[in-house]
């Protein structure tokens, strides 16, 4: 199958109609880049598989944003000498639809994807989704994408190349059923372990009754029950009030004796909590009295302390001041004094002549001596003392008085706290006897009226005590009353128990022997695939290194494999990268090659399949702008491949280079009886869609050309 022409409209960057005819061995698609060239080449692959995974949004978003309709529709037309369809694909808004046409008859809806499958690749009407198996074999063999060119190598892990290379050589659906067998399996598991969780129990309940079985068999029925019975109510019904009691063997006996007990343990409870509270009354009640009168003494005696104490602190006070004053009055004498001497000594000193006063004229001699008497009476002038002693006495008496006074505070402190306190026992007591509802009798007091109820509530426990032990032995007695007539009960529930254990025991063991095929199957199946991949991967190396080898993207590393292996229960593919000089190499190309170079080994890796299959999806090669990805040397190596492969498969090329479109154009061109080459050239795009042209390389019989020297 070739593909022959392309309608395009609505879809991506085609908002218009646009139709390119693709009859012919090989077709170029030249222009700048976001001018559609991808575009024409995901129409194609979603025409065919219904599905572009690398464009995220699913169908939605192929719808081209400018499209009139609001719709994306693809028709694409394929064949080969003998039969031709024309596959429609169209998505509304909501919904997709797929047609195909051959011979006149217009199929839709599963039966379309199934003829499509027949005729695009056969095993996938096989597979459990077919557009998965579709979309597979086209882009690993046929369709290189432009962003996804090394997806092969150094995205898809090894265990993912497993998966591509067993459905491009024939084993996909093989491996489909290993993973169903896988998850059939792992569900199987989980139902098995299931199912020996509940064999597990039912054993554990067969063990369980058949103890209880023995424990019955080796018990003797209990004598004089029915006398205990009556016996024991009739004690009971002289502590606590009850209805009629039950019949022994009565349905509700059993609980008719649980909740008498259940009664007086309350009754016991209840009279224990009385009991300890009388005590804690009774210790209360047996508290020393504390004396009234010696709290108000101790209140009058502070009182005139503190009376005292203010009177002498006042004293204190007074005193206090008056010496100030006498101080106050002496320093002022002696700074007079002073300053009469000073004057004195003065006037001495300038004596003679006029009065350095008044300038009249004095007799010296007295003046000398009244001014010399002056300075000895003020230098030996005595101050007058204080009287200290007054103070002193005062200060002592108001400290003893404030000794005195924290004393008697504190004494009253602790009798006030005291008397505080029996007042709350009193209360507390008080509180208590209306709680317990006793009354005090006028022949009795506080304390007699505590120890008498005292002892009604200790005789009371003492009567309801063997009651009580009474009841915990009729529970046992007419327990094992019970469980003797229990006996054939027991033994139907045994042989209903074991009955369900020996079926689970065979549904068990059914789903072992289906569990340990599926392991074998598995292993089987895991082996023939690995064993089919390595075969096919053989038989493709020569044509790998062949087409490696024309490429050539690294000097030293010329030798390319693919190793498949099995291991941790998955098959995988590993590509090997070798040095044969030097005998390294290594399974990780990513890690050793540039981005260029390992975009060359993906691409002989795609070749390699495409040639390599069996039966192809298409005789095709897309290869969507191989220069974005490859160098200048690698070009030249991939341009002699194709123009090889083009004898053998129909090749579509996109570039955004010019010179490398004139390249393509020389190489591909056509010879001998050859169909011509055609090449489109985008030139730019619009809102309308690419604007676009179509020319025709007519074939050439010459192969060569001698060209002369220039001038």
């Amino acid at each position: 199958m070739r593909v022959k022409s392309l309608t395009v409209n609505g879809f991506r960057g085609f908002s218009t109609p646009a139709r390119f005819d693709l009859d012919a061995d090989a077709v170029v698609f030249v222009g700048p880049n976001g001018s559609g060239k991808t575009s024409l080449f995901d129409a194609i692959l979603w025409a065919l598989c219904g599905r572009v995974d690398r464009v995220k949004g699913g169908d939605p978003s192929l719808v081209s944003l400018y499209a009139e309709t609001g719709r994306a529709e693809v028709s694409v037309e394929i064949g080969n000498p003998s039969e031709s369809l024309t596959v429609t694909r169209v998505y509304d808004g909501k919904v997709t639809a797929v047609t195909v046409e051959t011979a006149g008859v217009v199929l839709r809806g599963p039966a379309a994807i199934a003829r499509l499958g027949q005729a695009l690749w056969p095993d996938s009407n096989d597979a459990s989704a077919v557009q998965d198996s579709t979309s597979l074999a086209l882009t690993r063999s046929t369709y290189l994408q432009q962003d996804l060119v090394d997806e092969f190598i150094g995205a898809d892990s090894d265990d993912k190349r497993f998966q591509v290379i067993s459905e491009l050589f024939g084993a996909g659906r093989v491996a489909e059923l290993q993973g169903q067998l896988e998850r059939e399996r792992t569900s199987w598991a989980r139902t098995r372990s299931e199912r020996e969780r509940d064999l597990t129990a039912a054993r554990s309940r067969v063990s369980i009754t058949e103890q209880r079985l023995a424990r019955l068999a080796e018990l003797a029925e209990p004598t004089g029950v029915a006398e205990l019975w009556r016996g024991w109510w009739d004690s009971v019904g002289q502590q606590i009030t009850i209805d009629r009691p039950p019949r022994l063997g009565a349905p509700a006996a059993d609980e008719a004796l649980d909740n008498a007990m259940q009664r007086l343990r309350g009754e016991a409870r209840r009279s224990e909590r009385s009991l300890r509270e009388i005590d804690a009354l009774l210790e209360r009640s047996t508290a020393q009295p504390v004396d009234i009168k010696r709290v108000e003494s101790l209140r009058d005696q502070l009182r005139q302390v503190e009376e005292g104490l203010a009177a002498a602190e006042q004293d204190l006070t007074q005193a206090q001041a008056s010496a100030s004053r006498e101080r106050e009055r002496q320093v002022k004498e002696r700074e007079a004094g002073e300053e009469l001497r000073a004057m004195a000594s003065l006037a001495l000193r300038h004596i003679e002549g006029r009065c350095p006063v008044c300038q009249q004229e004095h007799d010296h001699g007295k003046t000398r001596a009244a001014l010399e008497a002056l300075v000895e009476s003020s230098a030996s002038g005595d101050s007058v003392g204080v009287d200290a002693s007054r103070i002193e006495a005062v200060a002592r008496e108001v400290s003893n008085l404030q000794e005195r006074r924290s004393e008697l505070a504190a004494e009253l402190r602790a009798a006030e706290f005291q008397l505080a306190e029996a007042e709350a026992n009193e209360r507390e007591i008080a509180a208590g006897l209306e709680r317990l509802q006793l009354r005090v009798r006028a022949d009795e007091s506080i304390v007699d009226c505590l120890e008498r109820a005292r002892g009604t509530l200790a005789n009371d426990l003492s009567q309801l005590d063997p009651v009580m032990q009474r009841g915990e032995e009729l529970a046992v007695a007419t327990s094992k009353a019970a469980e003797a007539t229990q006996r054939s009960e027991v033994e139907a529930v045994l042989t209903q128990q074991t009955a369900e254990a020996e079926q689970l025991q065979s549904d068990f063991d059914r789903r072992t022997r289906t569990y340990d095929l599926a392991v074998e199957l598995l292993e089987g199946l895991r082996g023939a695939t690995t064993e089919v991949v390595k075969s096919e991967l053989k038989r493709l190396s020569p044509l790998l290194q062949q087409i490696f080898a024309m490429v050539d993207p690294h000097p030293a590393l010329r030798a390319l494999s693919l190793i498949g292996r099995f291991t941790n229960k998955k098959g995988r593919v590993d590509a090997v990268l070798a040095d044969p000089d030097s005998g390294k190499s290594t399974s990780a190309p990513e890690n050793v090659l540039s981005s260029s170079q390992l975009n060359g080994v993906a691409l002989a890796v795609f070749l390699a399949l495409n040639l390599g299959v069996r039966r192809a999806p298409l005789e095709l090669v897309a290869l969507d702008d191989p220069l974005q990805s490859l160098d200048d040397v690698n070009l030249l190596g991939v341009t002699d491949l194709l123009r090889r492969l083009k004898e053998h498969r129909q090749i579509l090329i996109s570039t955004h280079d010019a010179r490398f479109a004139e390249l393509l154009e020389r190489k591909l061109r056509p010879l001998g009886d050859d169909r011509p080459t055609f090449v489109y050239t985008f030139s730019t795009w619009a809102r309308t869609g690419p604007q676009f042209g179509m020319s025709t390389v007519e074939a050439q019989p010459v192969r060569f050309r001698l060209v002369g020297p220039a001038a």
